[in-house]
């Protein structure tokens, strides 16, 4: 009897010597699938069979871990802190459990900044009114906000990623004013992505003026508005010159600007010769440099670039149109 015990006893040693240590095993759960463009936390929950297991992170440019608790047994969590995404597009990184030579990898993604590229920001445009397109480039579905009711909205494309909008913009009659308004490019949830500022100038005020003449010559001091000068004649040539004629108490001036084409139109810059003869004799001889105000019928309104008080009112003549 003594010796069934003792066989028992070496029967059951011999097996506990046979029993082999369980593996290191690591179970990771992520609690978010990513986070968002302006930053914040991600929570990491484990399991693991091995108490002294350890955390990092591949990319630690953006993304740092702020606590590790484990728990008896080896369960335990790992908080990430992720900085805002200053990028365009959207990024991602992997936390690494590591223990006893064994690993377990746990990636998580972070949302691009929403963005708008607008590529011009700023409009200045004439009292006519116009249509404009804007290009632009998003990363994300945006939303159109006009501050101004002179400004709206034509019907456009509705796509993402490379898109064009277009506006209209009603024109402005108020001589010598003007006004201005926004584009505002907002995301679903509000925040401002991208503003176009457009500034829109009414008429200017020589346009009220629908007498022929050269009004405001600087240097020789004729204004057809002195009380003692009088403005007799303006005529347009063939050639391109136009010729005004002054009355003074004592002497007749007669003033010519030349260079000016026929078809000119709104917008032309143009180098004209301005001479003035008196009694006879040259006493003004400059080359002046004018814009198209605006042409209307055969009415042109020119406007002196170095001098706003210097313009040429010219009737065309009739073979020019």
């Amino acid at each position: 009897m003594r010796k069934i015990v003792l066989l028992c006893l070496l029967s059951a040693a011999a097996l506990s010597s046979c029993v082999v240590e369980q593996a290191p095993e690591i179970n990771a759960n992520i609690d978010i699938d990513s986070v968002a463009s302006t930053g914040g936390r991600v929570t990491v929950v484990l399991d693991c069979n091995r108490e002294k297991w350890t955390a990092s992170l591949k990319n630690s440019e953006w993304a740092r871990i702020v606590s590790v608790n484990r728990n008896s047994g080896g369960s335990g969590s790992v908080v990430i802190s992720c900085d805002a995404n200053p990028t365009e597009n959207p990024r991602t990184n992997v936390l690494v459990i590591s223990v006893e030579g064994i690993s377990e990898e746990v990636s998580f993604s972070q949302m691009q900044k929403d963005v708008v590229k607008i590529t011009t920001k700023f409009y200045e445009l004439d009292y006519e009114g116009a249509e404009i397109s804007v290009e632009s480039l998003s990363n994300v579905d945006y939303v159109i906000v006009l501050t101004e009711d002179w400004i709206t909205q034509a019907q456009g494309t509705k796509a993402l990623v490379s898109k064009e909008d277009r506006f209209v913009i009603e024109p402005y009659g108020m001589m010598g004013a003007s006004r201005e308004g926004d584009i505002v490019y907002r995301s679903r949830s509000g925040e401002e992505l991208s503003r176009i500022h457009i500034v829109q100038n009414g008429p200017d005020p020589i346009t009220a003026v629908t007498v022929p003449g050269l009004y405001g010559l600087q240097g020789v001091n004729y204004f057809a508005s002195l009380a003692d000068a009088s403005q007799m004649s303006l005529v347009y040539e063939p050639g391109g010159t136009v010729s005004a004629r002054f009355m003074y108490p004592l002497t007749v001036s007669v003033t010519g600007v030349s260079g000016l084409p026929s078809d000119v139109k709104k917008g032309d810059e143009l180098k004209l010769d301005v001479k003035v003869i008196k009694n006879s004799v040259l006493v003004y001889d400059e080359g002046r440099t004018f814009t198209c105000v605006m042409r209307k019928d055969r009415m042109v309104w020119l406007k002196d670039i170095s001098d706003s008080n210097v313009y040429l009112v010219v009737e065309m003549e009739e073979e020019s149109l």
